[in-house]
């Protein structure tokens, strides 16, 4: 169930359509094991550095391939049509790159490499009410009552409103983990608390870039979903009869899927123009632009149970499961904004 952006190059878009394919193909494959286990499993991990999606934004010189932040966004909104945990992953991954790629040292551009092989980051922003940290001559104190893949993470990157801190591969294996947390979706993303205390350095990255980064990413991933949900919705609609009519020739059922797909083309083009703004260091609008996205995926996903009426609620359907997870999509990109989750 790929996703057809706007004005993308002739590049982009065979990117768009490899893109399209691994997540119809393969990853699909394996969303109802990620339901089940609530993990991403190595193996989904490994296929997507082998297909150099994983880390695509990282130069090349540290195994990457120097893609633009709207090719990592186009990824992100493709691969969460199947697994919003794994594009939540991706856009951590690139907001961890560029954050190690920031820092003065040799540890920064290690972890960078380790990414580009398949480590799997946790990005922490200070800014929500659920974490504390404090950052003292180098050493980090952080308590954290949730924290996204914190307990399969190789290391972590902690967002403060006095900058933004990376913690290499040793010192974030002193962290100490809680139990999984219960949530409305996202499964595979696995939430845990952590806490912590150990040496960390400083990213020469704003705080604000990195949030603006992670922004725009969590909302092409709920443009992805939203995507999704009318995809699906269509689906179902023309192919369930009433009346002696499918269900999308009936006017105010056509009416639905259509201003969701509007809506969502208007999204997409929004954001990709975001990206472009940000990555070329100029004023945006990322933040309000990419709530935007993260709430209409919530919009989107209702609109479409309705569609399904009363088997929208059924898991049988993955519409159940779409609003669910643009819901918990929704809270996490609240906590990046600094707003409590």
């Amino acid at each position: 169930m790929s996703t057809d952006w706007p004005l993308l190059s002739a590049e982009s878009e065979a990117y768009a359509e490899m893109l399209g394919q691994v997540a119809d193909e393969r990853i699909a494959s394996v969303v109802d094991a990620i339901e089940q286990e609530d993990r991403l499993g190595d193996d989904t991990v490994e296929l997507l550095v082998a297909q150099g999606i994983y880390a695509a934004g990282l130069p090349e010189d540290c195994g990457g391939s120097g893609a633009t932040l709207a090719d990592v966004a186009l990824a992100a909104a493709i691969v969460a049509t199947a697994s919003p945990a794994l594009a939540l992953l991706l856009a951590d991954v690139h907001v961890a790159g560029l954050a190690a790629l920031g820092c003065d040292d040799e540890s920064g551009r290690g972890v960078a490499r380790a990414l580009a092989e398949g480590a799997r980051p946790c990005v922490i922003d200070a800014g929500s009410s659920l974490v504390g940290a404090d950052v003292t001559d180098g050493r980090l104190e952080l308590h954290a009552a949730r924290a996204e893949g914190a307990a399969d993470a190789a290391s972590a990157v902690v967002v403060t409103e006095n900058g933004a801190y990376v913690v290499a591969q040793d010192a974030w294996s002193g962290r100490s983990c809680g139990e999984p947390l219960a949530r409305t979706g996202m499964r595979g993303s696995r939430p845990v608390p952590v806490t912590l205390t150990a040496d960390v350095v400083r990213s020469s990255v704003t705080a604000d870039r990195l949030r603006e980064v992670r922004q725009l990413l969590i909302g092409a991933a709920a443009v992805g979903l939203a995507d999704a949900a009318g995809k699906h919705a269509r689906i179902y609609a023309a192919d369930r009869h009433q009346f002696g009519r499918s269900l999308d020739a009936i006017p105010v059922v056509r009416a639905k899927l259509d201003r969701v797909a509007d809506q969502v083309a208007s999204h997409r083009a929004a954001l990709l123009a975001q990206c472009t703004r940000v990555d070329e260091d100029r004023n945006s609008a990322a933040r309000s632009v990419a709530a935007a996205a993260t709430g209409y995926a919530v919009t989107a996903s209702l609109d479409m149970v309705q569609v399904l009426g009363g088997y929208g609620y059924l898991t049988e359907y993955p519409i159940e499961r779409i609003l669910r997870d643009a819901v918990s999509l929704r809270a996490i990109a609240a906590g990046t904004s600094g707003a409590a989750v």
